[in-house]
């Protein structure tokens, strides 16, 4: 069982956890607790890989997690640019953390933690990235709900 990823879920309908280890496909397990689930997967995940081995059946890689600089390269239409960077100035920030921020106001708000967004109006922000760079207020296409 060494080294593969285990997740570990309540389930309403079997009113117990359920454990499957990502890698295989048909590997999981039930516990009425945690520790439970997790010792069944190891049992079935331990019996899984003997049985691949046994018929010479390849055994699946673990999962390695997965680290993150932080950094992205992101290409994106000349209006959108433009649009960020003038509202950037106009807030008085760089375009990163200008992006950053509305990138993390969505990215809460998908997730069902932040507050959605509201309209923007001139109290609020001088600029819209969902109309800066298009004509007349036009919302620009990438942006659309």
């Amino acid at each position: 069982m060494d080294n593969y990823s285990v997740s570990i879920a309540w389930s309403d309908e079997d009113a117990g956890y359920i454990a499957v280890v990502p890698e295989m496909k048909n590997v999981s397990a039930f516990g009425e607790t945690v520790e439970e689930a997790l010792a069944q997967v190891k049992v079935a995940t331990d019996a899984y890989l003997e049985t691949c081995r046994a018929r010479g059946i390849g055994v699946p890689k673990p999962l390695k997690r997965a680290t993150y600089s932080g950094q992205l390269r992101l290409r994106m239409p000349a209006t959108l640019h433009e649009g960020l960077t003038g509202m950037a100035r106009s807030e008085n920030v760089s375009l990163n953390q200008l992006i950053v921020s509305l990138l993390a106001e969505a990215y809460g708000y998908r997730r069902g933690v932040g507050p959605a967004p509201g309209p923007v109006t001139s109290s609020t922000r001088r600029h819209s990235p969902r109309t800066e760079g298009t004509r007349h207020g036009e919302e620009h296409p990438l942006l659309r709900r």
